[in-house]
């Protein structure tokens, strides 16, 4: 059975904002979250290491020392009293070489449990695997000052811990919404759910800034601690008000859920979607279309995951901004890219409808153009030395026009392979976590020394990456589902069939 024309305007009349859209938000709100738990420690981590003893283990006088400034010397960022010293200076000895490790501990975990997040949540249900990562991180999240106090080594292992709970979000909300989106929707209802991710991180840098440079519950610990409460607080409103498909919800309209579940029959055809054992792994692994869309998530990941970390730091050992300025530096970029991120699609698809451009050929200009223009910006930004505002304006520039690459490589596995999107996300996003496993831990290394040099080749590196990758998709992007996924296992009966089955018995 179809869902007909007049079923969809019926429903789409009756209830234009339904449960549908409910659980969308609330599940904005659990990304919104996710990141927030994610990049705390960037801010928070400047607040807490003691840049005074450093500098006097460096054999810098202390007495000389301007800890607002440790590279750059202006009267717009030096004029801080010995009083702004003391309270700038956090209580842990950890060199920038072990500050990379802490903060790419994360991603250890991270990595672990990509392919699991999607399998999980077709097990035992999208909600309870997005809802039970994101609480894990947030109730590990209040441990963090303990951990930190324990030693550097507790720390490590506590955040590899919250990666493995965070690695398991993206895939289990691809599940998520190939239950509750139709067709009609999907590309509307998950933008809105991951728009919360760009909010979450400026969100997480303002207020982290706000939160360490404060006296409230002790400082830098209530980064910790409120970001676990606010996770918390969201899982409860998560279990109360989302399930993990339609027929399973307990609030929902008999009409929008049949709705749903007709329009997603509808497309199916009366056809399973492919397990593991469907996907052609050998075809997968050497179709240049693939790489093109592999590489472009590393080279976005590499810029996303580095920049992402060393800003707060870059801040503060350059140009010594204070910690609350820092975060609200550090959050700017990324309002920028937000915004480019949410234009991006809608151009995309104005360009591909009105002025009827080929899909590849529109890919192609984002994605190289959100590749390119950044590695101009980064590679630039390496030769300002000492002028904050420039280096503000380029970073903003540079971070800000990735948000192009979401009308590109992000969406490319829905151009070249529509059947194995969800397979190839998460293979593709296990490849694409090892930059925030190694990047950081590298600019660690290279900046040890806290010269202008050593960023200069932080930022050389990134320009390499985004360049490379630039040429890659030009060359061999495609835009059209690729020969090899045009096929899908046939079953008897779906799990769409059996459910509208159900509801129809119940009317």
């Amino acid at each position: 059975m179809v869902a007909s024309e007049s079923d969809k305007d019926v429903v789409l009349k009756t209830y234009p904002v339904g449960w549908r859209h409910v659980v969308t938000f609330v599940s904005f709100v659990g990304f919104l979250v996710v990141y927030t738990l994610r990049v705390n420690l960037s801010v928070a981590l400047v607040a807490m290491v003691n840049q005074t003893a450093l500098n006097e283990q460096k054999g810098i006088n202390s007495s000389n020392y301007q800890p607002a400034s440790s590279i750059c010397v202006n009267n717009d960022v030096t004029s801080y009293s010995n009083e702004t010293v003391q309270k700038a200076d956090g209580p842990y000895i950890w060199d920038t070489e072990l500050q990379g490790i802490v903060l790419a501990s994360f991603f250890y975990g991270y990595i672990t449990t990509q392919l699991a997040g999607g399998w999980l949540a077709g097990r035992y249900g999208a909600k309870w695997v997005f809802g039970i990562g994101t609480v894990w991180t947030a109730v590990l999240t209040l441990l963090s000052p303990l951990a930190a106090q324990l030693g550097v080594g507790f720390l490590i292992a506590l955040r590899i811990l919250e990666g493995v709970g965070e690695g398991v979000t993206w895939p289990a909300m691809q599940a998520f919404f190939a239950r509750w989106a139709p067709p009609s929707e999907r590309s509307k209802l998950p933008a809105i759910s991951y728009a919360g991710c760009f909010v979450g991180t400026p969100f997480a840098f303002i207020l982290s800034g706000i939160l360490a440079d404060s006296n409230f519950m002790g400082g830098w610990p209530s980064v910790f601690y409120v970001f676990g409460i606010l996770g918390c607080i969201w899982f409860v409103f998560w279990v109360f008000l989302v399930s993990s498909s339609p027929e399973e919800h307990k609030y929902i309209s008999v009409g929008e859920k049949t709705y749903i579940l007709r329009a997603l029959e509808a497309e199916s055809g009366g056809r399973a979607r492919p397990g593991l054992g469907d996907v052609p792994w050998k075809k997968i692994f050497t179709s240049p279309a693939v790489w093109a869309v592999f590489i472009g998530h590393f080279s976005y990941n590499w810029g996303l995951y580095v920049l992402l970390t060393s800003l707060p730091t870059y801040f503060k050992t350059v140009f010594g901004f204070d910690i609350k300025k820092n975060g609200l530096l550090s959050a700017l970029p990324y309002i920028v890219q937000s915004i480019i991120h949410v234009s991006s699609g809608q151009l995309a698809d104005l360009l591909r409808t009105k002025l009827k451009l080929q899909t590849v050929t529109v890919r192609k200009i984002f994605d190289c153009l959100g590749h390119f223009l950044p590695a101009v910006f980064v590679i630039t930004l390496g030769y300002v030395g000492c002028n904050s505002s420039a280096a503000i304006a380029l970073l903003t520039l540079c971070i800000g026009f990735t948000g192009l690459c979401g009308a590109g490589f992000l969406v490319n596995f829905l151009d070249i392979a529509p059947q194995f999107a969800g397979i190839l996300l998460g293979t593709g996003n296990t490849f694409a976590t090892i930059p925030g496993i190694v990047g950081p831990y590298i600019t660690g290394v290279l900046t040890k020394d806290a010269t202008i040099e050593s960023w200069r080749i932080v930022f050389f590196i990134c320009g390499g990456m985004y360049l490379f990758s630039a040429i890659f998709f030009a060359i061999f992007a495609q835009g059209t589902a690729q020969p090899w996924a045009n096929s899908r296992r046939q079953a008897a009966k779906t799990d769409e069939t059996n459910a509208l089955n159900k509801v129809e018995s119940q009317n």
